[in-house]
């Protein structure tokens, strides 16, 4: 699937009892086997829907790039790019123009970032992998590096997701989110997505875009 095809976190879920189990073996392979299924897709949807909103496309903040697949498509729409996540993920990104990213590897929590700094942010799926206590700050400091009318969003593990365990305690829900935007945004999008309830599906997931006042 290519850009000009971008993939829903929907599809993904109907795509994961195949694509993992079967294609690339996800029982023995864990998330080498989620990032090979990635290389095949376009952006997420969500991701894709929310650029669109956004007034002035010059910084984006990608965390948790993985395969890099939403980092090229904001830069095939004229942002220069900071992408942070693990160096694990660094081969996915050699193939793109290094004038036009810049990547920083580390733990979104030990990051301080200026105010006013972002026109978009893109936290998909890197909450559920975050200390659920530290949700408040992690959001508030990007909620404060973005620029007023920039745009954030993000996907998160619903609370019947089978990606939650006791461990992580990662999953929340649509009460909590709308929460996290009450003062100084515009929620633009709030919205379950995949089954609530299923023993294959990969997600139950909840996605937001919140525009900043």
């Amino acid at each position: 699937m290519s850009i000009e095809n971008p993939v829903s976190q929907l599809e993904i879920d109907e795509l994961s009892e195949l694509e993992l189990a079967d294609k690339f073996e996800y029982e023995r392979d864990g998330f080498e086997a989620f990032y090979k299924r990635r290389e095949l897709l376009g952006p997420h949807s969500e991701v894709v829907e929310a650029i669109d909103m956004v007034k002035n496309k010059e910084k984006a903040l990608e965390i948790g790039p993985g395969t890099h697949n939403e980092v090229r498509y904001m830069i095939e729409q004229g942002f220069h790019v900071t992408a942070i996540g693990p160096d694990n993920t660094d081969r996915y990104s050699r193939d793109i123009d290094e004038n036009k990213l810049t990547s920083l590897q580390g733990d979104i929590t030990n990051f301080n970032f200026e105010a006013n700094q972002f026109d978009f942010i893109n936290a998909s799926l890197v909450f559920p992998f975050i200390d659920k206590e530290k949700w408040q700050s992690v959001i508030s400091g990007l909620k404060k590096a973005l620029k007023s009318e920039g745009v954030f969003v993000g996907i998160f593990f619903g609370e019947n997701s089978i990606m939650v365990t006791k461990e992580n305690n990662a999953s929340t829900n649509v009460d909590e989110i709308r929460s996290f935007f009450e003062d100084g945004f515009e929620i633009k999008k709030l919205e379950e997505l995949g089954p609530k309830s299923s023993p294959k599906g990969m997600y139950h997931s909840i996605v937001v875009i919140a525009k900043k006042e």
